[in-house]
């Protein structure tokens, strides 16, 4: 294997780095890895595992939007270069490394694996809720995630909890909302309308559903403080929209995104509150801190507002495979059919 030595000396081998164009992901990770960052003019991704054995905290790729691609396997650095053809990340020159000895032969062992899935084409997928990019070729699946650097990791900290940071309600439809009341709805400490009066909910508050018998359910409001049985001939399912104000999101995670016209993709921090069968309220952050609301029915997008000052009603929306391409007015969003449908 070439040695460059730590300057990383390009060999005359190599010729020019690639000046072609780096052609995006067809699927949602395209503004993970070559699209850039939105603070640097490189996607940063951390190794986490090579067929299932840890890799070490350091070890890292980074893919830049000249084609280069660099990291280190936390033993040595390596260096090439490629390009995404058809979804497939394709290598296009010989991977060159340092050459310093590995602390044992199994860190030897997990950085050979990474420099062969380097020497040929790389199959590329991206699981939008835990943000993991996994590489793989026939014989070796490397399994990456976002840096915590820089822009990433204000990203990840704007992903809102789900359920209100509390696990998913126990019943089915898993959240009701009082209807139909001129007052608040009593919420009792037992299933008999002469229990005593624990607390009231007002039309539309969402609550949780833990579980109903008979004619009545027991209801909890989200954030745990009171809990008791409500009459169940008063209660609906909360829809999507209903439950995504109130931030009551079933699945969070990043998403590509853009905001303004020609601006190159990057991530949003995303949460979204579904109704069955694709009919769904997704919430993005956008990097300005502005929330877009999104609606889908049936698996289609419909419309789009937003929950704070930015206009946006001119909208289209475009599918290739399982992936939407969303667009409000100069803004653009890549939302997987996982997103709606979960799975």
């Amino acid at each position: 294997m070439p040695t460059i030595g730590e300057s990383f000396a390009r060999p005359a081998a190599l010729g020019p780095v690639s000046r072609r164009p780096v052609r995006r992901f067809a699927s949602a990770c395209a503004a993970m890895l070559l699209a850039g960052t939105a603070t640097a003019g490189a996607a940063e991704l951390r190794l986490v595992s090579v067929n299932g054995e840890p890799l070490p905290d350091e070890a890292m790729i980074a893919f830049s939007d000249d084609g280069s691609i660099t990291g280190t396997s936390g033993c040595n650095r390596f260096r090439t270069i490629g390009a995404m053809r058809d979804g497939t990340l394709a290598i296009d020159g010989p991977v060159t490394t340092t050459m310093m000895a590995c602390a044992d032969e199994a860190q030897t062992a997990r950085e050979r694996a990474i420099l062969s899935l380097l020497e040929g084409d790389i199959a590329v997928t991206f699981d939008p809720f835990a943000g993991d990019i996994t590489l793989s070729n026939e014989a070796i699946t490397l399994v990456a995630t976002l840096a915590s650097a820089g822009g990433a990791s204000s990203v990840a900290d704007r992903v809102p909890p789900t359920h209100a940071g509390r696990d998913a309600p126990a019943g089915d439809p898993p959240y009701f909302n009082p209807f139909g009341l001129s007052g608040d709805m009593p919420i009792r400490a037992r299933p008999d309308a002469e229990a005593d009066i624990v607390a009231g909910a007002y039309s539309g508050m969402v609550l949780r559903n833990e579980g109903c018998e008979g004619d009545w359910c027991a209801v909890e409001t989200p954030d745990g403080s009171a809990r008791g049985w409500a009459d169940r001939s008063v209660l609906e399912p909360s829809g999507g929209a209903l439950r995504a104000g109130q931030g009551l999101f079933d699945t969070a995670g990043i998403m590509p995104c853009a905001q303004g016209e020609g601006a190159p993709m990057t991530q949003c921090a995303f949460g979204v509150a579904r109704e069955g069968g694709g009919t769904a309220t997704v919430v993005v952050t956008k990097p300005d801190g502005v929330e877009r609301a999104l609606f889908f029915v049936d698996g289609a997008f419909v419309s789009a507002d937003s929950s704070q000052a930015g206009g946006g009603f001119e909208t289209s929306a475009t599918r290739q495979a399982d992936l939407q391409f969303i667009s409000v007015d100069s803004e653009r969003y890549e939302v997987p059919d996982a997103v709606l449908f979960g799975g």
